[in-house]
């Protein structure tokens, strides 16, 4: 909201600085002051409100095309992506089959190597 406000009064003061110039030649008058100032309690009185109601609507209204824009856009790729994620899947689990063999090998031969490793350290003591 107060970033809204902040916009709104720098795009006012451009446009009363370029009036200013045109009109004036770019004097600055008490009555420019007085006008400024019965202008900005005339906005937060009257105009305020609905320029935040306006502008609220402005930004929920990009948002929703924003959002409809990317789904139109993003569909194409989720389809390839639900396409190309059976076969994945499915190797996926393969990998996983042969990672799990793997392991449970590769634990019975460290098994076999520590026991080894053991019965080697006893025989030395023992020597």
């Amino acid at each position: 909201m107060h970033l809204e406000d902040f916009l709104y009064w720098i795009i006012v003061s451009l446009v009363m600085f370029a009036s200013v110039y045109y009109s004036n030649e770019g004097e600055i008058r008490g009555f420019i002051f007085i006008g400024t100032i019965l202008g900005v309690i005339f906005y937060a009185l009257a105009f305020s409100r609905i320029v935040m109601k306006v502008s609220l609507k402005v930004i929920d209204i990009t948002i929703k095309c924003v959002k409809t824009i990317w789904l139109i856009l993003s569909y194409p790729f989720k389809i390839i992506f639900k396409i190309l994620s059976i076969p994945i899947r499915f190797i996926f689990k393969l990998l996983g089959k042969y990672m799990r063999k793997a392991r449970r090998a590769s634990r019975s031969k460290a098994a076999k190597l520590a026991l080894w490793g053991r019965m080697i350290k006893h025989r030395r003591k023992k020597i």
